[in-house]
């Protein structure tokens, strides 16, 4: 039976073109690779992932399964649910024992609805590796694609610098691991990109979500596989759980189907840990580094000058501005960032335009 009839076949039944697709590539026994977003492997994903938001933005009845409002009302919604929806929108589970295992099932379905609006069998959602590739991957950036807008770029962000932790991923316990993830890095990455990934309601609505999450997910992966006594909890409680993404139900997976990734039809490219742990949420364009000023050095209280005025020449839309602070402005400074509300004074930034 090749792909199209076995549709036809679930229409038939009664089942969603969505759930015969998940079945297919289930019993079809594929196996597709996510891979991290900045690789050269993932350009072709890339793409795809490109069409089918663009697809999903392009339907404007967010009541519509093939929506781009549809997916990110699902995760969460500042606005209220119609009736009908109540058991498909606003269904996120934070701070719960389901935190990886509804998202697992979340980026699931939506993968395979990318799948299904571009009609590409192999695609595998790109992931954000935030350990290794400390900025933005390029193909969430700001930009034109063939002519038009990125549909991958979102506007309402706004960067903030954040330290990522690795330390979840040395808890031996699920129970610990999942809850010390979900906050930092999970959580952070979220407060770090800003803008409306940065709140609850609003995250899914960012085209990066996607990428974060699916590295969320791999996470989860990675944990599994740093030794042999790390395991899912097994107790009937949480592997019975099931979540739903459709009203009809056919959409639904319990915890159980969820554990195993392979038996979704995906893997990662890689279950290792990578890079250190920080983070910036974007690399500017332009780098300035600014010369110290030895005749500027502090030398009693604030305010001072740390440094003399210097013409700047910009060629893009943004810059990184370094200051090399003298010996008496770090020791300030070093005790401004440990003891933020002791009196330790304020340090001031003038940039004039």
């Amino acid at each position: 039976m090749n792909r199209r009839d076995f549709l036809l076949m679930a229409q038939a039944l009664g089942l969603s073109a969505w759930f015969g697709d998940m079945v297919f590539a289930q019993s079809s026994g594929s196996i597709c690779i996510r891979r991290t977003a900045t690789s050269q492997a993932a350009i072709t994903d890339i793409a795809t992932l490109r069409r089918g938001v663009n697809v999903l933005k392009a339907n404007p009845a967010s009541t519509q399964y093939g929506s781009w409002a549809y997916w990110a009302n699902s995760h969460g919604t500042p606005d209220p649910v119609p009736p009908a929806l109540q058991n498909v929108w606003r269904q996120c589970h934070h701070g719960t024992r389901h935190f990886f295992s509804w998202h697992r099932a979340y980026v699931f379905f939506f993968e395979s609805l990318i799948r299904e609006i571009t009609q590409t069998d192999a695609f595998a959602l790109p992931y954000w590796d935030w350990y290794r590739s400390r900025s933005i991957p390029p193909a969430f950036a700001q930009g034109t694609v063939g002519g038009r807008p990125n549909d991958l770029f979102h506007q309402q962000r706004a960067y903030v610098r954040r330290t990522l932790l690795q330390g979840a991923l040395q808890r031996a316990s699920f129970d610990v691991f999942q809850p010390d993830l979900e906050g930092n890095p999970h959580g952070t990455v979220h407060v770090m990109v800003g803008g409306e990934m940065g709140r609850v309601p609003t995250s899914a609505r960012d085209p990066l979500f996607w990428a974060h999450h699916g590295n969320v997910d791999r996470m989860w992966s990675v944990w599994l596989a740093l030794d042999n006594r790390r395991r899912n909890p097994s107790d009937s409680g949480w592997l019975n759980r099931s979540f739903a993404f459709d009203v009809a139900g056919n959409n639904r997976l319990t915890v159980a189907q969820l554990v195993n990734t392979e038996a979704l039809g995906y893997r990662y490219d890689s279950v290792g840990i990578t890079g250190p742990s920080d983070a910036v949420p974007r690399r500017p364009q332009n780098v300035v580094v600014m010369p110290p000023t030895p005749s500027a050095a502090p030398s009693g209280a604030f305010p001072s000058t740390l440094s003399e005025k210097k013409q700047l020449t910009l060629t893009g839309s943004s810059f990184r501005l370094d200051m090399r602070a003298p010996t008496g402005a770090r020791d300030r400074l070093s005790t401004m960032a440990v003891a933020p509300l002791a009196r330790s004074g304020q340090l001031t930034l003038i940039l004039e335009v």
